[in-house]
């Protein structure tokens, strides 16, 4: 998707404000009143995170987007007066990879998700970005105990041909909330963003 048209796509949705809560909906001027590009998408990355409203979310990871497109604009222009490269055709988008773990039955006990963002256009990738982890769990004595410091990295390949992201989370089978704890697993994905706006991923 291209900045116009994320552009378009965010003010289609402004519609979507009066079926929000008062909290989200001063939640999100407040997003828009924050002149920091920085700050504003690490709010806007936080308020994703912590939301249990779907729709919520799905209006806030667009807005993520589309500051993403916007910031990119200015590095852009810039890359192309400086090397006279004369395409502008880039897209922005977000992609997820995941890791499932099952037992001995085939029962999904629990599912780690990894969502990064990126920009790019024929050339390179020029912007990326991890968005968030989550979880899921379905089988009663399991839970998550959130992401671990190993396999936590992220970084552009040779030539900006693509962005690499990886995170690691950390699952325990427990009689009760930590305690007396008789299974653990630690998943990891690693997720690849090419040019072609393509990802791929190992676990």
């Amino acid at each position: 998707m291209t900045f116009n048209s994320l552009s378009a796509f965010a003010q289609s949705n402004d519609s979507d404000l009066g079926s929000f809560s008062k909290s989200e909906t001063d939640m999100i001027k407040s997003f828009d009143s924050e002149k920091d590009v920085t700050s504003r998408k690490n709010k806007l990355n936080k308020a994703i995170k912590e939301s249990k409203n779907t729709k919520y979310k799905n209006y806030l990871e667009q807005k993520v987007l589309v500051e993403t497109a916007k910031s990119l604009e200015s590095d852009k222009t810039n890359f192309v007066s400086k090397y006279e490269n004369n395409s502008k055709s880039y897209s922005c988008w977000y992609g997820t990879g995941s890791e499932q773990g099952y037992n001995s039955f085939g029962g999904m006990l629990w599912k780690f998700n990894l969502r990064i963002n990126a920009c790019a256009d024929a050339s390179r990738v020029w912007s990326g970005s991890v968005q968030t982890t989550w979880a899921d769990v379905f089988y009663a004595g399991w839970g998550y105990y959130g992401e671990t410091n190993d396999r936590k990295f992220a970084y552009f390949g040779p030539g900006y041909l693509e962005y690499i992201a990886s995170r690691q989370g950390l699952f325990k089978a427990c009689i009760s909330n930590n305690y007396a704890c008789v299974q653990e697993s630690r998943p990891w994905v690693e997720y690849h963003a090419t040019r072609e706006g393509f990802a791929d991923y190992w676990y």
